[in-house]
């Protein structure tokens, strides 16, 4: 009787044993398939983790090709985002057109939810103001979109251009003020010269650009950058028996961020 009492609670033990060792197994299982999951949903978030792209187009008053304090953003100008083809060259035909967008009142722009890859970044130039032109010397720009990167200083740099100009004529009466009925000056040579670093006008000034009064004695130089000018009457072409009477040539001109100054008259 003992013995068979014996061989029954041995029987009980192992039967334990073996139940914990199956549930074991289980848990491990389990676990193990937790983990497999975790990983799996990881790498599937990973995988379509996307990336941004953008960045500011601005006025760049001093035209030195970057981001200077208190120079604003230029708002309305569409920038196209695209693919570079086959030839792996950005604005050549094969590429492939992704979006556009229009540039905010401060001149923010982006791209979002792009896949990892190749882009091509550009302003539409039809849409920049006119007489702006391009400081930064990058368009268009390729870039390489890392996986969910985001990357936000694709910048534009336009500089707003000027005008000096306006008229010479014939002071009948010698005040030095444009009269009504006082006719213009044809065919005078108007040169405009840069005036160094001195700041002072000289003929010996480089010249760069002239221009020939037409039309009632106008003339005008157009798409300067803001800085120091000199506007120089050349004499030699001035008609026989005219002399000056505004006291003002050579003119020097400090012109700013697309100004027109319309006042040099001679």
């Amino acid at each position: 009787m003992r013995r068979l009492i014996l061989f029954v609670a041995l029987l009980a033990m192992v039967g334990l044993h073996l139940a914990g060792t199956l549930a074991g197994r289980s848990l491990a299982r389990e676990a193990s398939a937790g983990s497999s999951n975790s990983t799996a949903l990881s790498r599937a978030l990973t995988e379509t983790a996307t990336g941004k792209l953008g960045g500011r187009v601005f006025q760049d008053d001093n035209g030195n090709g970057r981001q200077d304090a208190g120079e604003p953003g230029i708002s309305g100008v569409t920038v196209r985002l695209t693919r570079p083809g086959s030839d792996h060259v950005c604005s050549t035909s094969d590429d492939q057109f992704v979006a556009s967008a229009a540039t905010s009142a401060n001149g923010v722009y982006s791209f979002e939810n792009l896949a990892a890859g190749a882009y091509c970044v550009a302003p539409d130039q039809s849409t920049v103001p006119p007489g702006f032109r391009l400081t930064t010397n990058n368009v268009p720009i390729s870039y390489n979109l890392a996986q969910g990167e985001i990357c936000d200083v694709l910048d534009f740099g336009y500089q707003p251009r000027g005008t000096i100009g306006d008229r010479v004529w014939r002071d009948d009466n010698g005040n030095g003020l444009q009269d009504a009925g006082e006719p213009g000056t044809n065919g005078v040579r108007v040169v405009l010269r840069d005036p160094g670093p001195n700041g002072v006008c000289d003929p010996t000034d480089a010249a760069l650009a002239t221009a020939v009064t037409a039309g009632d004695g106008a003339y005008l130089f157009t798409g300067l950058a803001a800085g120091r000018y000199c506007v120089d009457v050349d004499e030699t072409t001035v008609p026989a028996g005219l002399t000056l009477t505004t006291n003002n040539d050579p003119l020097l001109v400090n012109l700013g961020p697309g100004q027109s100054f319309l006042n040099a008259d001679f």
